[in-house]
Protein backbone atom coordinates (compact mmCIF):
# COMPACT_ATOMS: atom_id res chain seq x y z
CA UNK A 1 0.00 0.00 0.00
CA UNK A 2 2.95 2.40 1.05
CA UNK A 3 4.31 1.97 -2.27
CA UNK A 4 1.31 2.79 -4.37
CA UNK A 5 1.20 5.97 -2.61
CA UNK A 6 4.51 7.05 -2.75
CA UNK A 7 4.52 6.30 -6.58
CA UNK A 8 1.18 8.55 -6.96
CA UNK A 9 2.93 11.22 -4.80
CA UNK A 10 5.84 10.81 -7.26
CA UNK A 11 3.58 10.84 -10.27
CA UNK A 12 1.97 14.08 -9.41
CA UNK A 13 5.32 15.86 -8.89
CA UNK A 14 6.26 14.94 -12.07
CA UNK A 15 3.44 15.19 -13.76
CA UNK A 16 3.21 19.03 -12.71
CA UNK A 17 7.06 19.27 -13.67
CA UNK A 18 8.41 20.77 -9.93
CA UNK A 19 11.83 20.31 -9.43
CA UNK A 20 11.99 20.51 -5.60
CA UNK A 21 15.80 20.99 -6.00
CA UNK A 22 15.58 24.12 -7.26
CA UNK A 23 13.01 25.11 -5.31
CA UNK A 24 15.03 25.37 -2.71
CA UNK A 25 17.51 28.42 -2.03
CA UNK A 26 20.19 28.24 0.76
CA UNK A 27 20.32 31.45 2.61
CA UNK A 28 23.70 31.39 3.15
CA UNK A 29 23.59 30.59 6.85
CA UNK A 30 22.37 27.22 6.59
CA UNK A 31 18.71 27.87 5.90
CA UNK A 32 17.15 26.41 3.03
CA UNK A 33 14.63 28.83 1.88
CA UNK A 34 11.95 28.12 -1.06
CA UNK A 35 12.23 30.86 -3.86
CA UNK A 36 8.32 31.00 -3.35
CA UNK A 37 6.49 34.64 -3.56
CA UNK A 38 4.52 35.20 -0.77
CA UNK A 39 1.86 38.14 -0.38
CA UNK A 40 1.21 40.10 3.11
CA UNK A 41 -1.95 39.96 2.83
CA UNK A 42 -5.06 38.25 1.70
CA UNK A 43 -8.20 40.61 2.47
CA UNK A 44 -11.60 39.13 1.78
CA UNK A 45 -14.06 42.08 1.25
CA UNK A 46 -18.10 41.41 1.31
CA UNK A 47 -21.12 44.13 1.00
CA UNK A 48 -23.85 44.24 3.43
CA UNK A 49 -25.30 41.01 1.69
CA UNK A 50 -22.37 38.75 2.10
CA UNK A 51 -21.56 38.80 -1.52
CA UNK A 52 -18.09 39.26 -2.96
CA UNK A 53 -16.81 42.93 -3.85
CA UNK A 54 -15.20 42.70 -7.27
CA UNK A 55 -14.06 46.04 -7.98
CA UNK A 56 -12.78 47.55 -4.77
CA UNK A 57 -9.60 50.29 -4.79
CA UNK A 58 -7.09 49.38 -2.39
CA UNK A 59 -4.14 51.60 -1.50
CA UNK A 60 -1.50 50.57 1.52
CA UNK A 61 1.83 51.81 3.02
CA UNK A 62 4.04 49.90 4.82
CA UNK A 63 6.11 51.68 7.85
CA UNK A 64 5.30 54.61 6.16
CA UNK A 65 6.54 54.10 2.50
CA UNK A 66 3.36 53.79 0.00
CA UNK A 67 2.62 49.86 -1.81
CA UNK A 68 1.99 49.14 -5.01
CA UNK A 69 1.16 46.07 -4.85
CA UNK A 70 -2.63 45.28 -4.92
CA UNK A 71 -3.91 41.96 -7.07
CA UNK A 72 -7.47 41.13 -7.51
CA UNK A 73 -7.81 37.14 -7.12
CA UNK A 74 -11.39 36.44 -7.32
CA UNK A 75 -14.42 36.23 -4.95
CA UNK A 76 -13.62 39.10 -3.61
CA UNK A 77 -10.44 38.23 -2.91
CA UNK A 78 -7.62 40.58 -3.14
CA UNK A 79 -3.50 40.11 -2.51
CA UNK A 80 -1.77 43.68 -0.73
CA UNK A 81 1.56 43.24 -0.52
CA UNK A 82 4.25 41.13 -1.52
CA UNK A 83 6.79 39.79 0.85
CA UNK A 84 6.26 43.23 2.79
CA UNK A 85 6.68 43.33 6.07
CA UNK A 86 5.99 45.85 8.71
CA UNK A 87 3.40 47.98 10.08
CA UNK A 88 0.83 48.39 7.17
CA UNK A 89 -1.46 51.09 6.99
CA UNK A 90 -4.91 49.88 4.26
CA UNK A 91 -7.52 52.19 3.01
CA UNK A 92 -10.39 50.23 0.87
CA UNK A 93 -12.74 51.94 -0.92
CA UNK A 94 -15.90 50.24 -2.96
CA UNK A 95 -18.73 51.76 -5.20
CA UNK A 96 -21.79 49.58 -6.09
CA UNK A 97 -24.51 50.43 -8.12
CA UNK A 98 -28.08 50.41 -5.98
CA UNK A 99 -30.91 51.15 -9.14
CA UNK A 100 -30.35 53.56 -11.55
CA UNK A 101 -29.39 56.63 -9.76
CA UNK A 102 -27.69 55.61 -6.23
CA UNK A 103 -24.84 53.81 -5.17
CA UNK A 104 -23.95 52.11 -1.59
CA UNK A 105 -19.88 53.31 -0.82
CA UNK A 106 -18.09 51.26 1.56
CA UNK A 107 -14.92 52.58 2.96
CA UNK A 108 -12.70 50.95 5.34
CA UNK A 109 -8.98 51.66 6.99
CA UNK A 110 -7.67 50.14 8.99
CA UNK A 111 -3.86 48.78 10.35
CA UNK A 112 -2.11 45.49 11.05
CA UNK A 113 1.63 44.48 11.36
CA UNK A 114 3.11 41.70 9.04
CA UNK A 115 5.67 40.18 10.99
CA UNK A 116 8.31 37.83 8.52
CA UNK A 117 10.71 34.82 9.22
CA UNK A 118 14.06 34.33 7.93
CA UNK A 119 12.91 33.61 3.94
CA UNK A 120 9.10 35.02 3.68
CA UNK A 121 6.96 37.47 5.26
CA UNK A 122 4.11 35.24 7.57
CA UNK A 123 0.94 36.33 5.23
CA UNK A 124 -2.20 37.01 7.32
CA UNK A 125 -5.85 36.86 5.94
CA UNK A 126 -8.12 39.88 6.88
CA UNK A 127 -11.43 40.34 6.20
CA UNK A 128 -12.42 43.94 7.43
CA UNK A 129 -16.07 45.09 7.68
CA UNK A 130 -16.92 48.13 5.48
CA UNK A 131 -18.82 50.97 6.32
CA UNK A 132 -21.27 51.75 4.20
CA UNK A 133 -23.29 55.10 3.10
CA UNK A 134 -26.20 55.42 -0.05
CA UNK A 135 -25.71 58.19 -2.17
CA UNK A 136 -27.94 59.31 -4.57
CA UNK A 137 -27.80 61.59 -7.35
CA UNK A 138 -30.29 64.07 -7.87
Amino acid sequence: MFNILFFLMTACVEDKGLDLDTAITDTGDGIDCSSQFVYSLTLTLTDQDGGPIDNAIISYTVDGEEGSFVEYLANGEYFVGGEEAGDFEVDIYAELPVGEDCFDLGTALFNVTVEADECHVIPQAISPELDWERVCLD
